[in-house]
């Protein structure tokens, strides 16, 4: 641990990283309640929107720290509900793509409004705004490293 740390101030500023997190969180959900999916379901619709042709389990995965198998479940919920589409790729049978449904895409223009985002982080001035990002980026990179430290590269890779 660095010096001028202590253990209780570590737990104190992590329990209240997470804190903000899930409140944050909370209130997405409250927003996307009236589309009736979760903020992971909406994460998935965003980053296989912004994905396009490139849209996979592995690839989503990696956009959201996830592992393979709980966005596989949450891809094929949102399959059911005619959200997404997987298809398997003609030149290599073990990858599958994910699309967007039109049904999909008619939720995905609807909840990208992300009107909750935008009134919390207007708490903060531009300048607030631009310190927390290299905060949290400085914050991310430490903990991809423990990770990798840990041999889950291939979980988490440093590019994100």
């Amino acid at each position: 641990m660095k010096s001028g740390t202590d253990r209780k101030e570590v737990y104190d500023l992590i329990g209240l990283l997470n804190q903000t997190t899930e409140t944050i969180f909370r209130a997405r959900q409250k927003e996307l309640d009236q589309y009736n999916i979760s903020t992971s379901q909406g994460a998935v619709l965003f980053i296989t929107k912004a994905l396009g042709e490139k849209a996979t389990i592995s690839e989503i995965s990696r956009w959201l720290f996830r592992k393979p198998h709980t966005v596989s479940e949450i891809v094929s919920r949102m399959e059911k509900r005619g959200l997404l589409k997987k298809t398997k790729n003609p030149q290599r049978k073990d990858i599958i793509k994910i699309m967007l449904t039109p049904k999909g895409l008619e939720v995905y223009q609807k909840s990208k409004k992300r009107q909750s985002f935008q009134n919390i982080i207007s708490s903060l001035s531009h300048e607030e705004q631009q310190q927390m990002i290299q905060y949290l980026q400085k914050l991310k990179s430490s903990a991809i490293d423990e990770l990798n430290n840990r041999n889950e590269k291939d979980i988490y890779p440093s590019y994100l």
